[in-house]
């Protein structure tokens, strides 16, 4: 299968149907959203190269309801992910490289769950927001470039198996689900620290007792 078949603005990312400072669809499904899982690769790569100083005492893993959040939230990306690329395979259009959002999500999924491995990822906070900064900026670059080079009710897909205003929804809602995901790492960010700090001095309270 093509990466991006039947799309009438071309592969570059200049549109041929109009103006637009915005790249193309296949642009953006090909080289724009799989570009932070590229990235938090690359850096994850990097930080597991330097191992945290924390090693020799693994980090606990955050409690269970800012745990089963994140579960939801990447279950709901993942779903949300699934249907956009089984609709344009419907609509005959190809889905660029939109798997590999699969891998952001199971990243962050993990990173998150496991406190950066265990503590054993130096600054795994950073490879988190990258898959989550970038996932959001790229959903939102891409429910744009559709308004902007199709619009929301284009000939070619009105009425058809994928309308694009259908697939700008799902690009805002796929945004809005990572502006989440970041709101809650950020906040376990600030708050999870004390609460680790908090459950070790108790842990070295019952030790002396």
């Amino acid at each position: 299968m093509k990466l991006c078949s039947n799309r009438p603005e071309g592969f570059g990312p200049s549109s041929q149907l109009s103006s637009s400072p915005l790249p193309t669809t296949c642009f953006t499904d090909t080289i724009l959203i799989p570009l932070p899982t590229w990235l938090a690769l690359l850096l994850l790569l990097l930080l597991s190269l330097r191992p945290s100083s924390s090693t020799s005492k693994p980090q606990p893993r955050p409690p269970t309801l800012p745990l089963t959040l994140h579960f939801l939230l990447m279950l709901s990306l993942l779903l949300m992910n699934s249907i956009i690329i089984a609709r344009l395979s419907l609509l005959g259009w190809g889905i660029g490289l939109l798997p590999f959002t699969y891998i952001s999500v199971i990243l962050s999924s993990v990173l998150f769950a496991t406190n950066g491995f265990r503590g054993r990822v130096r600054y795994w906070w950073v490879v988190s927001a990258v898959t989550w900064v970038g996932g959001a900026t790229m959903s939102f670059l891409q429910a744009a470039g559709l308004v902007q080079q199709l619009g929301w009710e284009w000939e070619g897909r009105k009425g058809g198996r994928y309308p694009v205003g259908d697939e700008v929804v799902d690009g805002l809602v796929l945004g809005g689900l990572w502006v989440v995901v970041g709101v809650l790492e950020g906040g376990w960010g600030v708050w999870g620290r004390r609460w680790v700090e908090g459950r070790a001095g108790r842990g070295m309270k019952s030790t002396k007792v």
